[in-house]
């Protein structure tokens, strides 16, 4: 399916896979079952866009060498940190954001 959208247009084929490879598929084999049933609900119907943010200003797409952190706090996480080309940012509902949990021992 995707060799025949870029064939077509490379921008659409583009914002397919960052929605459903990148985006879906993450929350499908990450997420825990509330957000799996929250957000792929409307992600699959396209009522709302997934976004991937994994590129950082210092290494590029290598996640072994991700800055940004993300500590548990009351209510949620915290996030700090740079992204940078974080696709389908611009419209998108849900973003799946690469960060490290410094009290996991370094985990991604």
């Amino acid at each position: 399916m995707y060799y025949e959208l870029a064939k077509k247009d490379a921008s659409v084929c583009t914002f397919v896979l960052v929605h459903n490879a990148i985006g879906q598929c993450v929350i499908d084999y990450l997420g825990d079952d509330e957000q799996r049933q929250r957000i792929l609900c409307e992600t699959i119907n396209m009522k709302k866009i997934c976004c991937f943010c994994l590129t950082e200003p210092d290494y590029g797409s290598d996640a072994t060498g991700l800055k940004t952190t993300a500590t548990r706090v009351k209510g949620g996480w915290l996030i700090n940190g740079e992204k940078r080309w974080p696709g389908n940012a611009s419209f998108s509902d849900y973003f799946v954001v690469w960060a490290r949990n410094p009290e996991a021992n370094n985990a991604i």
